[in-house]
C-alpha cells in the first residue's frame, strides 16, 4: 500500500505565502495508468499537498494534450471535463469524491459503499478556496500549450459526515486522480494502482494510506 505523509504548516496568511509553500512541498505523481489496453494516452499530471490543521491545501499540475471545463456549475458533470480528483475515507467506510475541473467547477459527494450518497450543500461548496491558473470561466476543449494548476484549500468542515476537530495526527486513506471522460483522448490515471477489469475510481480497498502530521 502507498504512504503519503503529508507535512503541517502554519496557517498561509494570502495565496502567494500558500503558492511558495505548495511550491517547496514534495511533488506525487498521479500517473498510474491501470487501463492501457483500453485508454493508453496518459497526461503528465502531479501535486503537491499540505495541511495547517484547519484545511488541507493541493496543487496540481496537468501537462495534457487538450483541456476542457465545460461544467458550469458546481456539482456538475465536472469528470467529462479536464479533472483532478481526491478521495478519501477517514473511517475505512463512507468516503468524500472532491472532483475539480480546470475552471475550479467542484463537486463534493459522501459515499457508503452499497447505501445512499450526499452531495455537499452549496454553502459547503462555497467554503472550498479555488485558484485556478486558466481562469474560472467555462470553456469547450482546445488544445492545451502548456501546464494548468489548481490550488484548492479544503476546510475540515468540507467533510460533512465527519466531526474533525483538528486535522494533525489524524490517519487515513486516500487516492488521487486525473480523468477526462469526453475529452477527445479520454484517460483515467490514478496516484494508487487500482485493480479492477475497467475504469472504477470508487474502490476503498485500492486507497493508499495518508498521514497528517
Amino acid at each position: 500500500m502507498k504512504t503519503l505523509k503529508i507535512a503541517k504548516i502554519t496557517s498561509p496568511e494570502n495565496f502567494t505565502q500558500l503558492s511558495e509553500a505548495l511550491e517547496s512541498a514534495e511533488r506525487h505523481a498521479i500517473d498510474t495508468n491501470n487501463w492501457p489496453a483500453l485508454y493508453s494516452y496518459s497526461p503528465n499530471v502531479n501535486f503537491s499537498i499540505l495541511h495547517d490543521g484547519e484545511n488541507i491545501h493541493i496543487r496540481y499540475r496537468v501537462d495534457e494534450a487538450t483541456v476542457a471545463a465545460v461544467a458550469e456549475t458546481d456539482n456538475g458533470k465536472v469528470w467529462c471535463d479536464s479533472c483532478v480528483e481526491f478521495f478519501v475515507t477517514f473511517n475505512g467506510k463512507g468516503y468524500y469524491n472532491i472532483e475539480t475541473n480546470a475552471a475550479g467547477r467542484l463537486l463534493i459527494g459522501y459515499r457508503v459503499p452499497g447505501n445512499d450518497k450526499f452531495s455537499a450543500t452549496s454553502d459547503i461548496l462555497s467554503s472550498v478556496k479555488r485558484y485556478p491558473s486558466l481562469g474560472e470561466a467555462p470553456f469547450a476543449e482546445r488544445e492545451c500549450d502548456k501546464e494548468w494548476q489548481l490550488t484548492l484549500t479544503i476546510p475540515k468542515t468540507a467533510f460533512f459526515k465527519d466531526s474533525i476537530t483538528n486535522l494533525s495526527g489524524i490517519e487515513a486513506r486516500a487516492n488521487f486522480y486525473k480523468c477526462g471522460d469526453e475529452l477527445k483522448t479520454p484517460h483515467y490515471l490514478s496516484w494508487s494502482p487500482i485493480e479492477n477489469e475497467k475504469p472504477n475510481f470508487h474502490k476503498l480497498e485500492f486507497f493508499g494510506r495518508i498521514v497528517f502530521e
